[in-house]
């Protein structure tokens, strides 16, 4: 079957991404480590080597080996300025409550020895050079985690089932991250993204929307954080209570917009799940994955 053939090969790409970001990371650092050991304990240098390298090395090898691979872009269609700031407010309600389950789950892990369940990243953040947050964090990795999670992605998955696709977008996005404290809220708004993709057919989008809710969960959160003044801290913590409220209400008005409906020649219901979510390739994105979020619990 042609479209299981194409989830294969766009599973390996992505298992393949996250082995080649690690392995490039790992002996770069090992380098830095042999030749500057002061250097390679310096949070800015710790998050620099462990972004750029899937960027650089990783991206291009799934761009490679998924562009041949038939797809089929969604119609484009803009939407107003007042909904591109509600579905903000959505994604922000998304990502507390996807937070909190991962908080949750992480003080459970917890509590079985041997296991440490730790925010790694957010503890780095709050060491880094906020110039150097925008730049990674807030500029660089939303443009290629689009490319990478819903356009190359949808575009690709869409036409075999938009309504599975959203689901996977999300599932893989939240696997990327691998942590236990990421995961949840990377797939809530990874689905958010995935609808929003395939209803306008414009990646800007969703990248704006992905710079916009990693500027306030990584760079206004960190002043907040790292600040003594109360005041700014209680504003900061209304106006969160009031973006989320705000973003309740909206998908509880709107949530039929972020439906899609597959197109005609989309596989049948009854085998397109397991075309999608069962193709070998897939299998071996998700057993990365899962090893490195073991790993990652037990060093």
């Amino acid at each position: 079957m042609p479209q299981k053939k194409s989830v294969a090969r766009i599973g390996i790409a992505y298992a393949l991404y996250m082995i080649i970001g690690e392995v490039a990371a790992t002996l770069i650092m090992l380098f830095i480590q042999s030749v500057a050991p002061d250097l390679a304990k310096n949070a800015n240098m710790q998050l620099l080597v462990g972004t750029l390298p899937s960027y650089l090395f990783a991206f291009p090898v799934v761009y490679l080996m998924v562009r041949n691979l038939p797809k089929l872009k969604p119609y484009p269609r803009k939407i107003t300025v007042g909904w591109f700031f509600a579905v903000f407010t959505i994604c922000m309600a998304g990502m507390f409550a996807g937070a909190l389950l991962g908080q949750v789950l992480g003080k459970l892990l917890n509590l079985i020895p041997g296991v440490t369940a730790e925010n790694a990243v957010s503890d780095l953040v709050m060491q880094v050079n906020p110039a150097l947050i925008i730049l990674t964090v807030v500029i660089i990795a939303p443009i290629i985690e689009e490319f990478l999670y819903r356009k190359l992605l949808l575009d690709r998955i869409g036409p075999i089932s938009r309504q599975m696709a959203i689901i996977l977008s999300g599932l893989m996005f939240g696997l990327f991250h691998a942590n236990v404290y990421q995961f949840f809220y990377a797939f809530i708004i990874g689905m958010i993204f995935a609808s929003i993709y395939l209803n306008t057919g414009k990646i800007q989008y969703t990248i704006f929307l992905h710079m916009m809710v990693n500027f306030m969960g990584s760079v206004v959160s960190l002043y907040v954080s790292q600040g003594n003044n109360q005041v700014v801290t209680v504003a900061y913590g209304l106006f969160y209570m009031a973006l989320m409220i705000t973003g309740i209400i909206m998908f509880i008005l709107n949530c039929k917009a972020f439906m899609v409906q597959d197109i005609p020649g989309s596989l049948p219901k009854d085998i397109r799940s397991k075309t999608i979510f069962l193709a070998p390739g897939m299998f071996a994105f998700y057993v990365v994955t899962l090893l490195l979020l073991i790993l990652s619990l037990l060093m």
